[in-house]
């Protein structure tokens, strides 16, 4: 068997890595990297932090210190989490659509499997997996498809987001519902921390999900309604952004990321 992880290289995506791949049934798994900029967002200041905290942070400082601690417990980069699980990384930034649909072809997946994927996979793409193709929404569904679920869940004053496994089709988010679990918001929380825990209970679905597939057990699947009103999230603008801060919402609380850091840190004691 043969699963293909298909994710960004991002500080989410790591800490999800780090929780699913010991989950994970006995298999071949290849681990594809792929990072989408959206200029949108560098037009955004607040957006523009978050993504310095989720990437350019990590990637460019805390990843490389990390490399070089080799003390038990430290933050995992990507290459040694995928050394230490005996995944094959792939990093396949700058390929566009035919150079990844011919990369998946020939990797063969039995199992695709993707989380913080900023890309479509297409019908080609699809059909390849005898397992299936599968997305992690950080958003309920049929409800809140797009981007940034979690925020809008938040900026909308809801009482709980929610993480969705489905099926992909050729829509964007619009192919059948797996699972669907929710958790309550943190009001007095960030929404970074809001987001990271909404991924990592996504985390664990995925794993569950490729554990039941590996054994035969396929999922009863929800198809999601169609209708003409269904309306895309996209990426929060500076209005929408002030409009949840004036109403006392965080995008990042350092406390909520040093906490976060801090948890990878080797224990003093």
């Amino acid at each position: 068997m043969h699963i293909l992880l298909c994710s960004k290289r991002d500080l989410v995506a790591c800490l999800m890595l780090r929780r699913m791949l010991p989950r994970l049934p006995p298999a071949r798994i290849t681990l594809l990297l792929a990072n989408r900029q959206r200029s949108q967002a560098l037009a955004v200041p607040q957006l523009r932090l978050l993504r310095l905290f989720e990437e350019e942070l990590p990637n460019q400082l805390l990843f490389p210190l990390a490399r070089g601690a080799g003390s038990p417990g430290a933050l995992v980069p990507f290459e040694e989490l995928a050394a230490r699980h005996a995944v094959d990384l792939v990093v396949a930034d700058g390929l566009g659509r035919r150079g990844r649909s011919a990369l998946y072809r020939e990797l063969a997946p039995d199992l695709i499997l993707t989380f913080k994927f900023g890309f479509l996979l297409h019908p080609e793409d699809i059909s390849l997996p005898a397992l299936g193709a599968w997305n992690l929404h950080s958003g309920r569904l049929p409800d809140r498809p797009g981007l940034h679920a979690v925020f809008w869940a938040m900026h909308d004053g809801e009482k709980t987001t929610a993480a969705t496994v489905h099926r992909i089709d050729e829509g964007i988010d619009t192919g059948p519902i797996a699972v669907l679990k929710e958790r309550p918001i943190e009001r007095e929380r960030s929404f970074f921390h809001n987001m990271v825990q909404t991924y990592l209970m996504g985390a664990d679905l995925l794993a569950d999900l490729a554990v039941a597939l590996a054994e035969g057990r396929a999922p009863d699947l929800s198809p999601q309604e169609s209708t003409p009103d269904r309306r895309y999230l996209g990426l929060p603008s500076a209005e929408d952004v002030a409009r949840f801060e004036a109403a006392g919402g965080l995008l990042v609380e350092p406390e909520d990321y040093l906490e976060l850091v801090r948890s990878f840190l080797p224990s003093t004691a």
